[in-house]
């Protein structure tokens, strides 16, 4: 299921594959809840 919705968010919010502080910056909480739904995936 967090599969799912972490590949949902990278497609809708063109997440980019390689880290990219400028856009971390520019989406702040996009890029929070994309980081906290990563970060239990394998929970």
């Amino acid at each position: 299921m967090l599969d799912t919705l972490t590949s949902d968010i990278e497609q809708a919010y063109a997440i980019p594959m390689q880290k990219d502080p400028a856009w971390e910056q520019k989406n702040k909480e996009i890029f929070s809840l994309y980081s906290q739904v990563s970060a239990h995936k394998g929970m």
